[in-house]
């Protein structure tokens, strides 16, 4: 069964508010980043099992190979975990976008991932 985050609208969101200039490392850190909030907010609001969203943010790795570098990043860095803890208040209450501005959500991204 193929599970989906929902994280359409905060990914196009990130893409977005990151600078022209952001490496690609930066941004597959920062999308891995946006999965892992909004798997957080659909665990916390009950949209997925623990389990089932370990197996959604691990379909969303093997559909985007260019996204293992970063998970695992993601998985050990303390920054990782900030920026968590840091955008968890803005996550909508469809856990599917950020409430921050795409400026807002960029600078904050980028104190992160660089």
């Amino acid at each position: 069964m193929k599970l989906k985050l929902p994280i359409v609208a905060a990914l196009a969101t990130f893409a977005i508010a990151l600078p022209v200039k952001a490496e690609d490392n930066s941004r597959n850190k920062a999308e891995v980043i946006g999965a892992w909030a909004a798997l957080n907010c659909s665990i916390e609001k009950g949209i997925f099992t623990h389990e089932l969203g370990i197996q959604a943010m691990q379909e969303l790795i093997d559909e985007n190979p260019n996204l293992i570098n970063a998970y695992i990043w993601a998985s050990i860095s303390p920054k990782a975990k900030e920026a968590l803890k840091e955008l968890a208040p803005y996550v909508n209450s469809d856990c599917d976008d950020f409430t921050l501005s795409e400026t807002a959500l960029g600078e904050t991204l980028m104190r992160y991932v660089n």
